[in-house]
């Protein structure tokens, strides 16, 4: 072999470990698989507000809850904003609970809110908002707000949970739209992983408890859709 051919495969196994490297960090896995085989629902009475008008093809072909073009669309807005797989944190032994709100919305900035719950009991939230838009491009981030809640923060979250159980509501509803906003609400502890997602919900615990964890944020939207 000459010198120039193990240069170039030596610049080849270089860029090939580069891109290896790269798709290790940027293909994480957000979604557990089981939600591309679980159903959507009927929409529950308490959860109407403004019924989306696509109902029908729920049941003109099988509906799931996830599906690659789904996956794609969230998982690239997670990892725009440096977010962690609550789902993978489910996995490990040992971990507190996590819960996150991902706030697409079409035509405004993705928002997150984390809410971590730390060894000392004390509970953090992460907040952060994108440069981009919800239904297009994520862009970078923004801004981020990090703060300890308050022990009456913590507990008027507590008592909102007992009282609207947003995690024991249905993963995702028959239904839709082109424009609006993805709510996500996602709840991690170890071997306990919950995903709920609505379509611009008008009503129900879902936005309820979803509002609430974007109150303690500070932060103040004049498109609330």
């Amino acid at each position: 072999m000459n010198r120039g051919v193990g240069l170039v495969l030596g610049l080849m196994a270089v860029v090939a470990a580069l891109w290896l490297g790269y798709m290790a960090t940027t293909r994480i896995q957000y979604l557990p698989e089981r939600l591309w085989s679980q159903p959507v629902q009927p929409w529950p009475e308490d959860e109407v507000g403004r019924v989306p008008l696509e109902l029908t093809a729920c049941w003109d072909k099988p509906v799931m809850v996830v599906d690659d073009f789904l996956n794609d669309w969230f998982s690239r807005h997670w990892r725009a904003a440096s977010e962690p797989s609550l789902y993978t944190q489910s996995e490990k032994q040992g971990v507190l609970r996590s819960e996150r709100f991902t706030w697409l919305r079409s035509f405004h900035a993705p928002v997150f809110v984390r809410i971590d719950w730390l060894p000392n009991d004390q509970i953090r939230m992460t907040a952060k908002e994108l440069t981009g838009r919800g239904g297009y491009d994520p862009g970078e981030i923004a801004r981020t707000e990090q703060r300890i809640l308050s022990a009456d923060e913590g507990e008027r979250l507590e008592e909102a949970r007992d009282r609207l159980r947003p995690f024991q509501r249905p993963a995702e509803l028959c239904g839709g739209g082109l424009d609006g906003a993805r709510w996500i609400l996602e709840s991690a502890e170890a071997g306990n992983y919950i995903y709920i997602t609505r379509w611009s919900p008008e009503a129900g615990p879902v936005r309820a408890y979803s509002l609430m964890l974007l109150d303690l944020t500070g932060w103040r939207y004049e498109h609330v859709y």
